[in-house]
């Protein structure tokens, strides 16, 4: 599974990378649109304008998720800390003002540690992955399917093992649960928290 999963992300991110390149030229080229129409409204300072069809609008966007020294849970002999960056590039197509399709790439990188300023025992946090997204209902938010495919979160440090990795197909907005996962799934709930053993695994490797 883990190398069929790797597979399926080295060519869905090359697929969105690829776009994601393409849409920069294309984008200097076409009539801009004005993302406050689209509904839902892109994420801000995404680009967006209008495709061969009329109809079509594309928008280029990116958020970015980051923590600076922030306290993130409490292990047994004291505060762990994160600092990390999860960045997200994406695609999203529009038809007649509503969502029907997104694409997006995600590359996260950081450290779990006992001090703010990340020195003495560290844990690496990483992930990996690419999704894609439907709107059932063009528009409406709340009927979003998204499958999502690669590394969605590892923590790695000597002793740690893979008490805390999540790896391969994961479905959101389906029938099934959301986080439902072909693959490996680690050290997370059904709600995608830290179970108490991955934070037992955790203390064991910063407490030392």
């Amino acid at each position: 599974m883990r190398s069929v999963s790797r597979l399926l992300t080295t060519m869905l991110a090359t697929v969105v990378l690829s776009a994601l390149a393409s849409s920069t030229a294309l984008a200097s080229s076409r009539t801009g649109v004005d993302p406050a129409t689209l509904m839902p409204v892109p994420p801000p300072g995404a680009s967006c304008w209008y495709t061969t069809n009329p109809h079509d609008v594309t928008c280029k966007t990116f958020k970015d998720f980051n923590a600076d020294q922030e306290p993130a849970f409490s292990v047994s002999c004291g505060t762990v800390y994160e600092t990390s960056r999860d960045h997200r590039d994406g695609l999203r197509l529009y038809v007649d003002g509503l969502a029907v399709r997104r694409l997006v790439h995600a590359q996260m990188s950081g450290t779990w540690s006992l001090s703010p300023d990340a020195t003495g025992r560290v844990i690496t946090l990483s992930a990996d992955w690419v999704s894609t997204s439907v709107w059932t209902t063009p528009g409406d938010d709340s009927t979003v399917q998204e499958t999502a495919y690669g590394l969605q979160y590892r923590a790695s440090a000597p002793g740690m093992g893979n008490a805390i990795d999540w790896f391969g197909i994961v479905y959101n907005g389906f029938a099934v649960p959301d986080g439902t996962t072909k693959g490996i799934k680690n050290g997370f709930d059904a709600d995608g928290n830290l179970t108490p053993d991955a934070i037992a695994a955790v203390g064991r490797v910063l407490c030392g």
